[in-house]
């Protein structure tokens, strides 16, 4: 522990240094650099009081030392992220308003509402120090996964908002959540642990039922374990658990398909849809008629298909419902093809831009969240294009900071601003090797 001396003089450099969250890092570092000179000063023959003394004196005065760590302890702001951020947000807000804003509806007030609790969600995070919450991973997932487990049952109840509300932050926030276990427990026994209880989840959103949003849970975590293991977290082979992990959920996905039915049918629907009855396969209909008649710049034709179609109302309005699920499909319609295209440029441009800014962090905690968090944007990102070309039939999934969707909205701009907490705060925390789990352990013998 250093002493009263030792501390007021860390008391009156760190007073000098503007970020706050750089005090912790300071201390160290001058408490280090003050107890090696005490000890010097020792081994020459002096007092540990008179050592301690002098090694203070040498390190300057507290106000010039002060200033120096402040020029060199600054945050690293993430403008750019930033910036494609609030472009995203203007556009959705154009799109809402010039679609049902100017109609008494009160969706437009709601989403004004979403982003501000999103915004408020995002500056707290951004300037948290979220390194200390690393050692905090363990539980978060832990929660995360019991959360699943409580309101699964509640999706299927009456006044079921707030449960459904619960799985669609769980889908989000889940990839991220479990970067942070790997983090922590890491091995091999970490990898199966956390593993076995994403099935948890996984299990509750296909059941609710949210196939897109257990797709996406499955997909980023995989993409989590491949980065996990070639940056060491997960044993030293460091491609058996991609193997294992890859090829437990490829095959266990196909048993699914094969035992269920009706989601075999999904895949034969969006393989042929032409081969099917209009009941079963109007919707990737209805979008590839949309996409085809749609023009570069201008409103696309309107056919007899969307006429009678449930994604229309009889004012020729798209239905709110639909216009969740097909933003981009409505904008490429109605606006031009080459409109959608520039907008979903400037969010795959945004989601490219945090991956590889992630990929660069020097702290290892830092590089796996960031991994997770922008594997669930992109899997988001990817279904809804595909479910917006015809290709996949859509299952709940918004477009991240776009779409319709209050909940994931306020949920991804969270999960941006944390990410973005962390690369502004990148090299003024080391990675911390984490506590071993407690192991018992039995020994037998025998004896005659």
């Amino acid at each position: 522990m250093p002493s009263d001396r030792v501390n007021e003089y860390l008391k009156s450099v760190c007073a000098e240094v503007r970020w706050r969250q750089a005090h912790d890092a300071v201390r160290e570092e001058l408490a280090a650099h003050i107890e090696d000179q005490t000890e010097a000063y020792m081994r020459s023959g002096m007092e540990r009081e008179t050592a301690e003394r002098k090694a203070v004196e040498s390190m300057g005065s507290p106000a010039e030392t002060g200033l120096r760590l402040d020029a060199s302890y600054r945050p690293k702001p993430q403008r750019g992220p930033v910036i494609m951020l609030t472009a995203l947000l203007m556009i959705s807000a154009v799109c809402r308003f010039a679609e049902y804003g100017n109609g008494g509806d009160s969706a437009f007030g709601k989403f004004i509402i979403a982003v501000c609790i999103g915004g408020g969600l995002f500056i707290w995070l951004y300037n948290a120090n979220l390194y200390r919450l690393a050692e905090w991973s363990r539980a978060a997932y832990l929660a995360a996964v019991l959360l699943c487990l409580v309101v699964y049952p509640l999706c299927h109840a009456r006044g079921r908002s707030v449960a459904v509300a619960a799985l669609q932050t769980a889908a989000i926030a889940m990839p991220a959540l479990f970067a942070g276990w790997l983090y922590v427990c890491r091995g091999f026994g970490g990898l199966l642990t956390g593993g076995a209880m994403l099935v948890i989840p996984i299990a509750g959103m296909l059941m609710a039922p949210y196939t897109g949003a257990a797709v996406n849970v499955a997909a980023a975590c995989l993409a989590v374990i491949a980065f996990a293991s070639v940056w060491g977290l997960c044993g030293k082979n460091r491609w058996l658990p991609i193997a294992l992990s890859w090829g437990s959920v490829l095959c266990g996905g196909y048993g699914l398909l094969r035992s269920n039915a009706r989601w075999w049918q999904r895949v034969a629907v969006m393989l042929r849809p032409e081969a099917f009855p209009e009941d079963y396969s109007y919707q990737i209909r209805v979008i590839r008629d949309m996409l085809r008649t749609s023009r570069p710049i201008g409103r696309g034709q309107d056919t007899e298909m969307m006429r009678y179609s449930m994604l229309f109302k009889r004012d020729g309005s798209i239905d709110r419902e639909a216009y969740v699920d097909f933003m981009l499909t409505t904008i490429a319609h109605r606006y031009g093809w080459v409109i959608a295209l520039i907008i979903a440029a400037v969010l795959i441009g945004l989601i490219a831009m945090l991956f590889f800014k992630a990929l660069k962090l020097t702290s290892l905690f830092g590089k796996i969240m960031g991994c997770g968090i922008c594997a669930s944007l992109l899997m988001q990102t990817v279904q809804y294009i595909l479910g917006n070309c015809g290709i996949v039939i859509m299952g709940w999934l918004p477009l991240p900071f776009l779409s319709y969707g209050n909940t994931s909205l306020m949920v991804n701009m969270a999960m941006m601003g944390l990410l973005c907490s962390l690369m502004r705060s990148d090299g003024l925390y080391a990675d911390k090797e984490p506590k071993p789990l407690n192991k018992l352990r039995l020994r037998l013998e025998w004896e005659k």
